[in-house]
């Protein structure tokens, strides 16, 4: 396998703070699942660029991804770029794209890659597919929520604003599909007749940060679908105990609702660098997703690479908690959050064994084990 002779790009316009810390923009699970899969084809020898949708400098490059903006978020372009872009349309790309979709996504073209990945079946996924067949590329489509193909019984997601006419356009215009879990990957089969190929999450198991049990840990977006007020009610069942909420704000209004007549006992973080993210899991005692729906959850990894047991308020994609006993899974069942946490705040036993249980299935997770999973579709 020679992985040397492509040129990959990972086209995800909000990972920017992945690369440039004066960026506090929310990052989400399938931004950092795409830094974590471009850093281990970097680090085995791929070509791989980063397109993001700003930057505070032209180019940055880490851990041997080079990150660019795209054209269009750029204040001013000099003559020498201008002149470029002009030259190279002419002699290279006049033949196979309009002179407007390549002034707009100049950046695409020079980077000239052999596979675009994309994560997610949003509008930049769409542009992005119809940019890679535009110059020939191979077109790589991730999966990042078990919702985005939920057309089960509409053919509009309300929930996601997303058609089923839309999202059979992206599929169709991709040449790999990887999926987070069975569910999807059955989902796809049944609603789109395809077939699609099961990737775990990967995560980093270096450990970089001191083990404590100092509080319990809610991670998230304020969106109304992760159910942060669950986490609020849970707080004031437990006054004895501390609480940390890390909320990215999804917009003003739910983030204010999330904010106020906060709990004496829980403090509210909304925004913490993706390097540090892991010091809060190693922290805690427990860690609790009020989740409606998820793809995956990097979090999930997260807590149990510090052998940190899970309550899951509804997800449990793969089994990952019932199948491993690293965790409780309460159904949907607000009730169960309060007992589950009793329980194990106080059955030290089976808070041990959840712990022990977590640190043994990340294992299979490791970024080692599964890059050479996702490697394999760069040949």
């Amino acid at each position: 396998m020679n992985i040397s002779t492509h040129n990959i790009l990972f086209y995800s316009p909000d990972a920017a703070p992945l690369f440039d810390a004066s960026i506090k923009d929310p990052i989400g699970g399938a931004e950092l699942r795409a830094y974590n899969f471009a850093r281990y084809l970097a680090h085995i020898g791929g070509r791989v660029s980063f397109m993001v949708n700003k930057l505070s400098v032209k180019r940055i490059r880490k851990n041997g991804i080079e990150a660019v903006p795209v054209n269009y978020y750029k204040a001013e372009k000099s003559l020498l770029l201008r002149i470029r872009e002009k030259l190279s349309y002419w002699i290279l790309y006049r033949s196979i794209a309009p002179y407007e979709l390549f002034l707009k996504n100049s950046e695409f073209f020079f980077i000239k890659p052999s596979f675009v990945c994309a994560f997610g079946l949003t509008n930049n996924t769409y542009k992005a597919g119809q940019l890679a067949k535009c110059i020939g590329a191979k077109f790589i489509l991730f999966i990042a929520s078990d919702e985005e193909i939920n057309f089960a019984e509409i053919r509009h997601n309300t929930k996601l604003n997303t058609s089923f006419e839309g999202v059979s356009k992206i599929i169709s215009a991709s040449d790999t599909i990887f999926v987070q879990n069975t569910n999807q990957k059955q989902k796809l089969s049944e609603m789109f007749n395809v077939k699609a190929q099961l990737i775990l999450n990967p995560i980093d198991l270096t450990k970089k940060f001191e083990i404590k049990k100092e509080f319990i840990l809610w991670v998230g977006k304020s969106s109304s679908y992760k159910n942060p007020l669950l986490f609020k009610d849970l707080c004031k069942l437990f006054p004895g105990e501390q609480f940390l909420m890390i909320c990215n704000r999804a917009d003003d209004a739910s983030f204010e609702e999330v904010a106020g007549n906060m709990p004496p006992n829980c403090r509210l973080i909304e925004h913490v660098d993706a390097e540090e993210i892991e010091s809060y899991f190693a922290a805690c005692k427990v860690f609790i997703n009020t989740s409606d729906f998820e793809g995956f959850p990097n979090t999930f990894l997260q807590a149990a690479k510090y052998g940190k047991p899970i309550i899951s308020y509804k997800v449990d994609p793969n089994a990952f908690i019932s199948g491993s006993g690293c965790g409780i899974v309460c159904n949907g069942d607000p009730s169960k959050l309060q007992e589950a946490l009793g329980h194990l705040l106080t059955d030290e036993p089976d808070y041990g064994l959840k712990a022990e249980n977590a640190l043994s299935v990340v294992q299979k997770y490791s970024i080692d084990e599964v890059g050479k999973v996702l490697a394999k579709a760069f040949v």
